[in-house]
Formats: structure tokens, sequence, C-alpha cells
């Protein structure tokens, strides 16, 4: 982790929460590129949809969301 981004502090008063979204970068996928179809194994890895309508790592943007 990036030094100043690691101190615990930052978290104080997180636990007041019932909910956290997490932004993070698919890092493993950069160097793979990214593709405009792909098929997600939620549909059985038959049908084709649009990268951006999956949770698949290869994006234009190699962003990925979550929450927790």
């Amino acid at each position: 982790m990036r030094p100043g981004y690691d101190d615990p502090i930052m978290l104080d008063g997180l636990e007041s929460f019932s909910h956290i979204w997490v932004t993070f970068q698919f890092h493993a996928s950069i160097d793979q590129g990214w593709k405009k179809k792909v098929r997600p194994p939620r549909l059985g890895g038959k049908k084709q949809v649009g990268v951006l309508a999956s949770r698949s790592p290869h994006r234009p943007n190699f962003l990925g969301l979550s929450l927790f």
C-alpha cells in the first residue's frame, strides 16, 4: 500500500455504515487487453454480451466496483 494511505485512522467511523463501496483497478488484466464482447460464466459461457454489461476484468478502463 502507498505511504499515507495505510493509516487506520482513515477508517474511523466506518463501522456506522451498513455498506461500503470499493473502487479498484483490475491490475492483472491490463497486459491482456480488453474485448468488446465477452462470454460470462453466469450465462454458462455460451452467450456473448457487451463487456460493460458484465463483470469481466477485461474492460477498456480496467476499473471495478464492489459493494461490501
